[in-house]
């Protein structure tokens, strides 16, 4: 499977469980904030400056700190406006983008062009990546995650360079690190996934502290740069996690948790507009995959069960702790995006040991089975989003007819299943209402 190959089929992949998102999900509760600051900043109520330099927060219940997301949707709203499409289909690039990274970095620690194809597919039509697909303010998830791996590629390349190539891919490393963690705060998985990666890369070296010093010198920099930016968080914001109300919190944690979340590891289903059956169908047929791929690493490719376990248990160990996840309608299952490359890696091996023919069935079977489900979760997000276009016309409707301005102030809860309002509060300032309602 070559990597032209791997490359048609995830656009092929993705655009079959995409363009519904494309054409039918518009902007809903957290992107009207996300591209109404990019219009205002171009309008110079405030200046792009301060999502880089913000004011000091004491003791907040929200701090969080993404700059580089403000600055993606700061260049591209000139471009897109509020049509949700551009943004939709960056999003998309980024995906994609992750899924080719990904290839190259398994490819790297030995696992065949089947194995690391297999996986990368699995990836890219996961059935959990509904809500990271459908809503463009998850955009934090799908851009971190791109640039942490993406990172974690300079890392590999670097361990394998001399001289001043090492130099440049190393500073890259950090620099791209540092955007990731700039972008959401779960990428400081960039640290651990980097180090293991550049142990992982200087195997070839037989004395052990020959290896460890190349390792240490190669993810120094990236380290160190990370760092530098949590410091620079914390001296700007005022704490070093993400708050009160965000970030990991013990007493979240229960079997009720632990079962959630291994269960969407395992079979993030909708429940509400995917048949039941699917349920076990997936379990299933991953934890062959799981099993299939423990027994192989036995002979080979325990580098690739190092790197995707480890993900795995990063975003597992922090999802159980950080956010409430409703199993029956996947809100939150976002959280989930991180983990779920360490699950399609090792399935992905695991499928890609047996013989040939079986192996390509075998795949075949399972992304068409994701692309089934995700078809089906994306439902959800394409009705709350005719939710919001329908309620969208009742205000233009009204306005039209009372010949006065009105505020939205409050909107559609969770619609079937589907996250489809902003803290309790959704506004259409930005919209093309506000110039619709001021020519009445």
């Amino acid at each position: 499977m070559g990597p032209l190959v791997v490359c048609i089929s995830i656009l092929v992949v993705h655009l079959v469980t995409a363009i519904g998102t494309w054409t039918r999900v518009g902007l809903l509760a957290d992107d009207h904030h996300m591209i109404g600051g990019a219009i205002l900043r171009h309008r110079g109520l405030w200046t792009l400056a301060d999502a880089f330099w913000p004011a000091k927060i004491e003791a907040a219940s929200v701090a969080l700190f993404r700059p580089f997301i403000d600055l993606g949707f700061w260049c591209e709203q000139p471009w897109f406006g509020i049509d949700p499409l551009g943004y939709h289909v960056v999003n998309s690039t980024f995906h994609c983008g992750t899924s080719l990274v990904w290839f190259q970095l398994l490819r790297g620690l030995g696992a065949s062009s089947l194995a690391a194809g297999a996986a990368v597919l699995l990836f890219v039509g996961w059935p959990g990546h509904s809500e990271a697909m459908s809503w463009i303010a998850s955009r934090t998830n799908v851009q971190s995650t791109f640039l942490m791996s993406l990172a974690a590629l300079f890392v590999q390349v670097a361990v394998v360079r001399l001289g001043w190539r090492r130099a440049v891919a190393t500073t890259v490393a950090a620099l791209l690190a540092v955007a990731a963690v700039g972008t959401k705060e779960s990428a400081v998985f960039v640290v651990p996934l980097a180090a293991g990666i550049a142990w992982l890369a200087a195997s070839a070296q037989q004395r052990l502290w020959l290896r460890l010093g190349i390792a240490s010198a190669t993810v120094a920099p990236l380290v160190g740069a990370v760092l530098l930016w949590l410091w620079w968080r914390a001296n700007r914001l005022g704490t070093w996690g993400s708050g009160t109300h965000y970030g990991w919190h013990r007493q979240r944690i229960d079997l009720a948790t632990c079962y959630d979340w291994l269960m969407v590891m395992l079979a993030p289903v909708h429940r509400g507009f995917a048949a039941g059956f699917w349920v076990p169908l997936l379990v299933i047929a991953h934890v062959v995959g799981l099993g299939l791929a423990v027994r192989a690493a036995r002979h080979a490719g325990w580098q690739v069960i190092t790197i995707g376990g480890g993900l795995l248990a990063m975003g597992y160990v922090a999802g159980i702790g950080l956010e409430h996840l409703d199993l029956a309608t996947l809100e939150n299952v976002r959280y989930s995006y991180e983990p779920a490359i360490g699950v399609c890696a090792i399935v992905g091996f695991g499928l890609a040991s047996l013989r040939r023919p079986l192996a390509l069935t075998a795949l075949v079977t399972l992304v068409v089975m994701h692309c089934c489900v995700l078809t089906a979760n994306n439902t959800s997000w394409q009705r709350v989003s005719a939710v919001y276009a329908r309620m969208q016309r009742e205000i233009v409707e009204v306005a039209r007819t009372t010949k006065r301005p009105l505020r939205v102030f409050d909107a559609p809860g969770v619609y079937e299943g589907a996250f489809g309002y902003l803290n309790g509060v959704t506004e259409f300032r930005f919209s093309r209402i506000e110039r619709q309602v001021a020519d009445v």
